[in-house]
């Protein structure tokens, strides 16, 4: 079987993925019109044999690349892609400082298509090979199911629809033996707990897993060490509390494994790929309009007294505070005068907003409708505070007022733009704001900002909803 020779497999997997990234490497500089791939370069062997090692590295390295039992096809895609970034990454790097880049761009970029395109398609392949075989019956493991309850019932159902994982269930153990069942969705009931050391004996058992509530917590504890002591590999579903809308999560805290409740997104290279191209937008945006940020600075020093910047403090992620920047819109004594306008605040909840705000200067008011004030915020981006997209930072004092709902806003870095904006901004309501707010926190994706963006361009453009 398979999983005999399994690190025979993936062994051979890993070759195959090396050939792949040669080949890769050859078509690369005929299809980026370079018929001689040497060119340039000193050695081309010598390049390609850096190309091996580094890819030999990384596919060792990334522990997922060659496991394909309970991995979906994106989960393919992501492990592929993971490996092909950084592998780029590291080989320009190299061809940088050894002169041969420069000269063959096309190459580079004709290389980390290619090669995405071959390694994903042939794990792909494979993945839907071992798929076939496990529903045929073959390179299957053995599971024995400790409980027969919600959590049982739920592992039951899901193994018996991802067949393609190859997890068979042999049998069940009863956590109370007062019950005297025989059969439990149509698997055989072979025991109780007491008698748990006696299957692990007499049987084939790749995993037993523990799908039992909370309150049988104390009994888990002493069955788990006998089955450590029999070598039987264990695994508990752990999901002891049902979140509305956390998502679970493994990681270690001082060595040690817990689980992690996060109601934020878990594709960390999401985030970090959001993160990266944020800073760089930001960078090239402030670049674009730096002529435009010289003429307002020049006219806001021109037309009224005071700072070119307001500066004020925010709530960033988590409730860090920050420097946001603006172009002033106010008179310089705005904020002193605001107590005295509370009573005529046109928003509910704890945000002060006035339609007519008799504190903004005409030119101010131009700002604000062209949402030209918010251009410094790009400089907040950079830095790492601020996002391209994502919630409004709100003011210490508004979110000392919040809802114990409300706050999960602060659980995804704040951005220039999100679905509040695209929506009516000021025509809607605080409630509402902060709903459209923790969507966007629930469904967050790449995908979804870049909608969002443009989406935006043509609300700034109309105006809609901007005092």
């Amino acid at each position: 079987m398979l999983t005999e020779n399994l690190h025979i497999f993936r062994r051979l997997h890993l070759l195959a993925d090396l050939a792949l990234t040669v080949l890769a490497f050859e078509l690369a500089g005929k299809f980026a019109g370079n018929s001689n791939p040497q060119e340039g370069y000193s050695s081309y062997w010598d390049l390609t044999l850096f190309i091996i090692v580094a890819w030999g590295v990384l596919l060792s390295a990334n522990r997922n690349s060659y496991k394909f039992r309970m991995q979906d096809y994106w989960r393919v895609l992501k492990n592929t892609s993971l490996v092909v970034i950084q592998g780029m990454l590291v080989l320009l790097a190299f061809a940088y400082f050894s002169g041969w880049g420069h000269q063959s761009r096309g190459v580079m970029a004709a290389f980390g298509a290619i090669d995405f395109l071959l390694l994903f398609g042939f794990r792909s392949s494979v993945a839907a090979l071992l798929v076939f075989c496990r529903r045929k019956g073959y390179n299957f493991k053995t599971v024995l199911l400790v409980g027969t309850g919600r959590k049982a019932r739920e592992f039951i159902q899901y193994a018996q629809e991802k067949r393609g994982w190859g997890l068979k269930i042999i049998g069940i153990v009863e956590p109370e033996e007062q019950r005297g069942l025989k059969r439990f969705y149509d698997i055989p009931v072979v025991g109780d707990l007491e008698r748990l050391p006696e299957i692990i004996q007499r049987g084939h058992i790749d995993y037993v897993v523990f799908a039992l509530p909370r309150r049988f917590l104390d009994f888990i504890d002493p069955t788990i060490r006998i089955c450590e002591e029999m070598g039987a590999c264990v695994h508990v579903l752990a999901d002891f509390f049902s979140p509305r809308v956390g998502r679970w999560k493994v990681e270690s805290l001082f060595g040690k494994p817990v689980l992690s409740l996060t109601t934020t997104s878990t594709r960390h290279w999401g985030l970090w790929a959001k993160d990266l191209l944020d800073r760089i937008i930001a960078l090239l945006g402030f670049m674009l309009v730096s002529p435009l940020v010289l003429i307002i600075s020049a006219l806001i020093k021109l037309t009224s007294k005071g700072p070119v910047f307001f500066k004020q403090r925010r709530c960033g992620l988590n409730g860090r505070e920050f420097t946001l920047l603006k172009f002033r819109t106010m008179v310089r004594n705005a904020e002193s005068m605001k107590e005295s306008l509370l009573e005529k605040n046109e928003m509910d909840g704890p945000v002060f907003k006035i339609k007519d705000d008799p504190r903004v200067t005409p030119l101010g008011r131009f700002l604000r409708k062209t949402s030209f004030d918010e251009l410094p915020q790009l400089m907040n981006i950079i830095a790492g505070q601020m996002s391209l997209v994502g919630p409004r930072p709100p003011l210490r004092s508004e979110v000392v007022q919040y809802d114990r709902w409300q706050r999960r806003k602060l659980s995804m870095k704040p951005g220039i733009t999100c679905l509040w904006q695209i929506s009516g901004r000021n025509n809607i309501g605080f409630e509402d704001w902060m709903r459209l707010d923790l969507e966007y926190i629930d469904n967050w994706s790449l995908w979804q900002d870049t909608k969002i963006l443009l989406k935006t361009f043509p609300v700034v453009l109309s105006r809609k909803g901007a005092h």
